[in-house]
């Protein structure tokens, strides 16, 4: 074997060594990338469900605060109708009173 052989032989087996290491790194890396681009469409599914959840926490508070306005309302013209019918009763039994002590 010349000098020539060698080098041309050494030179052959060391670019095969680095083809099977470029071949085992772009097999790592595609790895790496299906994995990160996993990682990263299901973190954009937890983004859309906390999103999801948040608008949806937003609409249950407005509906109980509308339904709470509702109710204060309601108990505020119950509070009125109550004390007007108190008035009446209180009015009616001064009337009645009269009537007894004029008989």
């Amino acid at each position: 074997m010349t000098s020539n052989t060698i080098v041309t032989t050494t030179y052959h087996l060391e670019l095969n060594t680095f083809a099977v290491a470029s071949e085992s790194l772009t097999t790592i890396l595609s790895s790496q990338a299906k994995q990160t681009e996993e990682a990263k469409r299901l973190a954009l599914g937890q983004r859309v469900l906390v999103q999801t959840e948040a608008e949806h926490r937003r609409r249950e508070q407005l509906r109980l605060q509308t339904i709470l306005l509702e109710t204060k309302a309601q108990t505020e013209r119950l509070i009125e109708e109550h004390t007007a019918l108190q008035k009446i009763i209180q009015e009616q039994n001064l009337i009645k009173e009269r009537l007894t002590k004029s008989t």
